[in-house]
C-alpha cells in the first residue's frame, strides 16, 4: 500500500519513490557494489546521519528544518527491557510504507504492546516529530488508549535518538519503514521493521514477514545484551552507512519509474473495493467517524492491487521493466 490519498473523486497520488516498493522491487539485494563515490559525497551523507542522531533532521525534506531536541528532558523507567517504537505520521497512515505485515499503524501498535508485555518489557512510544491538524485526533486517542498502561510510556516526540539510547539503552527500536533504520545502524542499535525497503540489502536491522515473526523477534531481542559505542566508533560506522545510502540512492534513481500520471479513483470504485464512504467524503473524516479504528487495511490492499494493475499497464512501467531485463 504505497499510496497517498487525497479526497475521493479527485485523485490517488502515487509517490514515484515508493513506486519501486509497489511491485516488491527492484531486487534490493542486487545493489551495485562496484561504483566508487566521491569523498565529498560520502562526507555529506555521513554528516547528515550524525546530525540526525543528535536530533537535527533538516537533511530530510519531509521533516522540520529546525532542531527541536535541545532542552528535552527524558524520564527514566524502572525496567531494563525497553523497546522504543518510532511511530509514523498518522497523516500517512495507513498506507505509504510498502508491503507490511500489519493492516495499519494501530494493528502494529497493539501487537507491539502485547509482545513487549509478554516478555516483561516496557514499550516507549515516540510520536512522529511532524505535527499537523490531521494527526491531532489519532495522537490524542493513542495517548488515551495507552497512557494508563503500566508497561507503556510516551517519550518526547522531539527527543534525539542519541539521547533516547543513552537514557533507556533499548533492546531494539521498532519501525515500519523509517530513516531511523539507518541512524540505528550507525549506533549498532537493533531495529525490527515490517516493510520491504532498500535497507534489506545491508542487513540494517531485522525485517519480519509475519505477526508471529514480529513477536518472536521481540522475545529474542528482550534477552540480548545492549552495547554502546563511543564517538569514534559511531563516526566510523556512519561512514559505512553513508556509502550504503549512496548505493541505495543510485539504485532507486537508475530504476525510477519516473513521473507516473496521477490515477483517478472515483467514489464509485472506492465503494466497489469496500470503502463505506459518501461522495466527497475525506479519508480522515471517515477514519475519525469510526474512532480511528477500521478494517481499512483490507480495503486498502484491494486498492493497492488495483493500482498495481493500472501502473503495470502504463508505458512508463514497461520501459522500466525492459531496463531490468536488458531488453531496452
Amino acid at each position: 500500500p504505497t499510496l497517498k490519498l487525497r479526497q475521493w473523486g479527485e485523485e490517488l497520488t502515487i509517490w514515484s519513490f515508493n513506486g519501486h516498493i509497489l511491485f516488491g522491487g527492484p531486487d534490493f539485494h542486487g545493489i551495485c557494489l562496484t561504483t566508487v563515490f566521491e569523498k565529498e559525497e560520502m562526507q555529506s551523507i555521513q554528516r547528515n546521519l550524525l546530525a540526525r542522531i543528535e536530533g537535527d533532521y533538516s537533511s530530510l525534506r519531509y521533516m522540520s528544518d529546525k532542531k527541536k531536541s535541545d532542552g528535552v528532558a527524558l524520564e527514566s523507567v524502572d525496567n531494563d527491557r525497553v523497546f522504543v517504537m518510532y511511530l509514523h505520521d498518522f497523516l500517512d497512515s495507513p498506507g505509504v510504507y510498502g508491503e507490511t505485515v500489519f493492516h495499519d499503524q494501530w494493528d502494529w501498535i497493539h501487537c507491539a504492546e502485547k509482545a513487549v508485555s509478554r516478555v516483561g518489557g516496557h514499550l516507549l512510544l515516540k510520536l512522529h516529530s511532524n505535527e499537523n491538524l490531521f494527526t491531532l485526533g489519532p495522537n490524542d486517542l493513542l495517548i488515551e488508549k495507552f497512557g494508563g498502561k503500566s508497561n507503556v510510556s510516551f517519550v518526547d516526540r522531539n527527543a534525539a535518538l542519541k539521547q533516547i539510547v543513552s537514557t533507556y539503552r533499548p533492546r531494539a527500536v521498532l519501525t515500519m519503514y523509517g530513516s531511523v533504520i539507518m541512524e540505528c545502524a550507525c549506533m549498532n542499535i537493533p531495529v525490527i521493521y515490517t516493510s520491504h525497503n532498500p535497507y534489506v540489502a545491508f542487513d540494517f536491522g531485522l525485517r519480519v514477514s509475519s505477526k508471529k515473526a514480529f513477536g518472536s523477534a521481540i522475545e529474542t531481542h528482550a534477552n540480548c545484551a545492549v552495547t554502546e559505542m563511543d564517538e569514534q566508533q559511531m563516526k566510523s560506522r556512519a561512514w559505512l552507512v553513508a556509502e550504503a545510502q549512496l548505493r541505495i540512492n543510485k539504485l532507486m534513481k537508475d530504476s525510477s519509474l519516473g513521473a507516473i500520471p496521477l490515477i483517478d479513483v472515483p467514489p464509485s470504485l472506492m465503494k466497489e473495493l469496500g470503502f463505506d464512504i459518501e461522495d466527497g467524503s475525506n479519508v480522515y473524516d471517515r477514519i475519525a467517524l469510526h474512532g480511528w479504528k477500521t478494517n481499512w487495511g483490507q480495503e486498502h490492499h484491494r486498492l493497492h492491487e488495483y493500482t498495481k494493475q493500472k501502473i503495470a499497464e502504463s508505458q512508463e512501467y514497461q520501459e522500466v521493466m525492459a531496463r531490468y531485463t536488458g531488453n531496452a
